[in-house]
């Protein structure tokens, strides 16, 4: 099951949009009556497709570029602007008070949370992502490195039970979908396989549900049984999404949806803030009735994206204007 880049993005951006919405709702009530539940599981359905194609994604640039520049990548992309982001909030929580949810001081777990290394306390609530990810990126990079690509299957299946038993401890807004990384791992694996002509035949994949169930009876001697389940259906989920996304991807009328998935992490980073907090202000600011707070949070997300489009483009002339100043000299 191949998945194309405008695939990628377009379930990328419904992902965010989910989780801008859950995030709306749950924590400002901005969409007046509407379901909390509906949009928290429909939010976890995104966090699922971020997870499993960060797996899929991140074997599939192994399989063609190896692991060279794995961690200089990480840190530009992910590292980087989450630092810019928390030095930008931290004058915000000391002297503003935005978030009641951090009791922020300089302490060392303070400033292990403006890393992103401590997945515990966080300025922003909403950020255990970051944390958790990088966690994720350390094993699949062990994985790569020292283990053999034949067995990279078998590794997969045995992270993905390690994740179950591990992540309810430190990430436990991560438990429903934990297995989803190492599930995207998997599928990637298994395309290449395919591509290459190979099969897994019977014998392999025997011995892949053996694996499996192997690390599923251990893993119901641990606390947190329920995850199990939630894993199952998300995952599941996860795949109908994909197959949705495939056949809307070749609408263009969803090519707005497929540039906000491009944006997809930038907008993560700043939705709490400058979007949940901001539109939850405006609407008590202006006496906006809940049946039309929606309207409030539509226009603050318009905002924040349109901003982060011109932000990427002013990069974007940078990088062209560095490139032609090195290729000159």
């Amino acid at each position: 099951m191949h998945i194309k880049k405008e695939e990628v993005n377009l379930l990328k951006g419904f992902a965010i949009l989910a989780v801008i919405l859950s995030h709306a709702n749950g924590m400002e009530h901005l969409l007046g009556n509407f379901s909390a539940f509906l949009t928290s599981n429909v939010c976890r359905i995104g966090m699922a497709s971020f997870l499993f194609l960060s797996g899929y994604g991140l074997y599939k640039s192994y399989l063609y570029k190896g692991v060279f520049g794995f961690w200089k990548k990480r840190f530009f992309r992910i590292l980087i602007p989450y630092w810019i982001w928390q030095i930008i909030l931290i004058p915000g929580v000391l002297l503003l008070g935005l978030t009641p949810e951090a009791e922020f001081s300089f302490r060392m777990l303070d400033g292990l949370a403006v890393l992103g290394i401590y997945p515990v306390h966080r300025i922003d609530p909403t950020m255990w992502y970051v944390s958790y990810i990088l966690f994720l990126y350390a094993i699949f990079w062990c994985i790569v490195r020292w283990g053999k690509r034949e067995y990279h299957v078998a590794i997969s299946i045995i992270f993905l039970g390690i994740l179950l038993i591990v992540t309810p401890f430190w990430w436990k807004n991560a438990g429903y979908c934990c297995g989803m990384f190492p599930l995207g791992m998997i599928f990637a694996c298994i395309e290449n396989e395919e591509k290459q002509g190979k099969t897994v035949g019977v014998l392999g994949m025997f011995m892949c549900l053996l694996l499996m169930a192997t690390m599923l009876w251990v893993w119901s001697f641990f606390p947190n049984t329920h995850f199990l389940v939630q894993n199952v259906f998300f995952g599941t989920m996860t795949i109908l999404a994909i197959l949705i996304s495939r056949q809307l991807a070749q609408w263009k009328i969803f090519h707005v949806v497929q540039c906000v998935g491009e944006l997809s992490y930038g907008i993560y980073l700043v939705e709490y803030y400058l979007i949940v907090r901001v539109a939850g202000k405006l609407r008590f600011l202006l006496k906006v009735p809940a049946t039309f707070s929606w309207i409030v949070l539509l226009g603050v997300t318009v905002v924040v994206v349109l901003g982060l489009f011109m932000l990427r483009k002013v990069q974007h002339e940078i990088s062209e204007k560095r490139q032609k100043y090195r290729t000159l000299n």
